[in-house]
């Protein structure tokens, strides 16, 4: 239309091209051109080279801040080019006196001299898209060229509102996102769909980027466009080519765009079944696998400041140019616990046995309290970093994911800590519901107690369950004591027959003898033939043969629970998991 009309329309973009190019007066694209040494410019440093094309030598070093926000923001490789800007936009933003930078850096609440890329990244960033994510995407724009302090703190408060709203918006969307499919089906699938017609298109690709790293998964969140079509964002893991995926759906979609791990699409509604079916059977013999690559297996010896100052010599760090990640192994934990205002982060000291510990911290990592057992060694996979408290630097291991290649046993026999954690537990058989084998791979729950320790020792060594729950066991098992027998048999000899009633429950509560404790023993008797026992009524039995009580099989049953009992509350921890692990190995060591 605006050439119909004479208007020259230039067009700059970064985003992998496709075959067919716009048929403009220019298009200004990194990849277009071969002899470009530098093809993963994001669209703001796309931007800031016709800046520098058109004011060359009075280009303001506040402009290198705008695109390297921009570059960390669009998570672009951070090498070649980018890293060049984003290093010069960094060192520009600890001096800047713009009005709206300056205002941008207040909201974070971090020292300017201090910001690196993880704050552009996780503070800045976050809060200049909130507008737009939300529909006011110039207000963002007017921050950024503003030179007036009031305008921009009146611009900053409106940026903050707006962060604070997208952030109820996306755990809304999040949470309504989880609750639209099974585990089933998160297992069976390896592109996800997800769609409600009412959700804000702004945080689409937020959610679904949370999502697909949750899941290890390519995931679509999608809503309406009001006009009969569906439109949204995907995000995926390393293996996934979201963009490839797409070109081969084109016969379905209106029109897509993107890269290899992050997408926008849009589609008529009556497509989205079919292109849910078809993009799962292209894909469906491959073999995708989160993979966590570890650049550096450390000893705790040889971690301290000085080699986080080198490994800070090579920052900026961001995609394309990760922080170093390392692997501690065969570490032991202690003083586990979980923090943060909803208990949602994980705090615990690894050590390896000797003098030598560090902190570690998993952010949002709260459900893996319950497998951080003691006595168990644990391969840990973060990022170090330095942790400044009172004035005091220690390095500090971010924890990224860990991994444990033995059996463990998880107490969670405090009832309050088995309801929050129960979910958490995955491929559980309960003992209950034991059956003659259970799969491999399954965690066996012992939520009853088992009728002996010789039989539960017997079902873990033929089941070889990988771990053992111990869940909330009966605080007693009714039994008693010989010398409560005797006194009972002596009131049995002198009535003779007598009835069960609240008057004699209460005497014998008088000498020590609960109401369980009575019915145990009186039905013991009945089971070795001293008394009968008719509709509440107690009959001494005339009988010369004597019988041993030890021969009566309710007598036996409980007398194995107590000693069941008795195994674990006064075994250590350290003691009942030697006995399971035994159990397990004993074939193993038999053959």
């Amino acid at each position: 239309l605006l050439k119909q009309h004479g208007v020259d329309l230039i067009v700059t973009d970064h985003h992998q091209r496709k075959d067919e190019l716009p048929d403009v007066y220019a298009l200004i694209h990194p990849e277009i051109d071969e002899s470009y040494p530098f093809h993963h410019l994001c669209g703001a440093g796309v931007a800031l080279k016709i800046a520098q094309a058109l004011l060359q030598d009075e280009l303001h070093e506040d402009y290198y801040v705008i695109a390297m926000m921009g570059t960390i923001g669009d998570v672009v490789p951070l090498v070649g080019e980018n890293r060049s800007i984003v290093k010069r936009g960094l060192k520009q933003l600890k001096i800047t006196q713009d009005p709206g930078l300056l205002k941008l850096i207040e909201l974070t609440g971090s020292e300017q001299t201090e910001l690196n890329e993880v704050n552009v990244g996780f503070e800045l960033c976050p809060r200049l898209n909130a507008p737009g994510r939300m529909d006011e995407a110039m207000i963002a724009v007017e921050l950024l060229v503003c030179q007036d302090e009031i305008v921009a703190a009146d611009l900053g408060e409106q940026i903050q509102s707006f962060n604070q709203a997208r952030q109820a918006e996306t755990q809304t969307v999040l949470n309504e996102a989880m609750k639209l499919i099974s585990e089933e089906e998160i297992k069976s699938k390896k592109v996800i769909l997800l769609h409600q017609p009412n959700w804000h298109e702004g945080i689409l690709g937020i959610v679904a980027g949370r999502l697909a790293r949750n899941w290890g998964k390519a995931v679509f969140v999608l809503s309406d466009d009001h006009e009969g079509g569906i439109k949204g964002s995907a995000r995926a893991i390393e293996g996934y080519h979201l963009f490839d995926l797409l070109n081969e759906c084109q016969e379905l979609i209106t029109k897509f765009g993107g890269h290899a791990l992050a997408a926008g699409i849009s589609f008529p509604h009556e497509n989205l079944k079919a292109l849910d079916q078809k993009m799962n059977e292209l894909l469906k013999d491959s073999d995708i696998q989160p993979i966590q690559p570890v650049d550096l297996s450390l000893d705790l010896e040889d971690i301290d400041l000085t080699l986080l100052e080198q490994f800070e010599a090579l920052a900026p760090f961001g995609e394309g140019n990760r922080p170093p990640v390392v692997k501690l192994n065969q570490v032991s934990v202690k003083d586990v616990k979980c923090i943060g205002n909803k208990s949602q982060h994980l705090k615990f000291v690894a050590s390896n046995g000797g003098k030598k510990q560090i902190d570690v911290i998993g952010f949002n990592m709260a459900d893996l309290f319950i497998y951080l057992t003691p006595d168990t060694a644990f391969d840990l996979v973060g990022e170090l970093k330095i942790n400044e408290w009172n004035g005091n630097r220690s390095v500090q291991l971010q924890l990224i994911d860990l991994s444990c290649h033995e059996f463990q046993l998880i107490d969670l026999r405090n009832k309050q800590v088995y309801e929050s954690n129960m979910k958490y537990i995955q491929n559980m058989v309960s003992y209950k519901d034991l059956a003659e084998s259970i799969e491999v791979g399954s965690n066996l729950l012992l939520d009853t107690l088992p009728k002996s320790v010789d039989e539960l020792l017997s079902r873990i060594k033929k089941n070889k369950p990988n771990n053992v729950i111990l869940g909330p066991l009966p605080a007693e098992v009714t039994f008693a004591q010989r010398e409560k027998f005797i006194f009972v048999y002596k009131i049995v000899k002198q009535q003779k027959t007598f009835q069960l009633t609240p008057e004699v429950y209460h005497y014998f509560s008088k000498q020590g003898i609960s109401k369980n404790e009575l019915l145990f023993i009186l039905q013991v008797f009945f089971e070795v033939e001293l008394v009968i026992i008719n509709n509440g009524i107690i009959t001494e039995t005339v009988s010369s043969h004597k019988r041993d009580l030890s021969e009566a099989p309710l007598y036996q049953t409980q007398a194995a629970k107590v000693k069941t009992l008795e195994f674990f509350e006064l075994s250590t921890f350290k003691e009942i998991k030697a006995a399971f692990i035994h159990a397990r190995e004993e074939n193993s060591n038999e053959s």
